[in-house]
């Protein structure tokens, strides 16, 4: 699974507040090159507001 796929997937779960919660739930999977991935602000928006749906 992709770190975005994986991602996403995490925000779903309600477990995490935002993007930073996922990246660090990321890391503790073992997913690497993760902050090229959450470099632009649109992906951490996408993030946050699946975070927030998921609450």
């Amino acid at each position: 699974m992709s770190v975005l796929e994986r991602a996403f997937q995490i925000a779903s779960e309600g477990e995490c507040r935002n993007w930073e919660h996922v990246v660090t739930a990321l890391k503790r999977e073992g997913y690497e090159d993760i902050d090229q991935h959450f470099s632009g602000a649109l992906i951490k928006d996408q993030i946050n507001k699946r975070c927030a749906q998921a609450l």
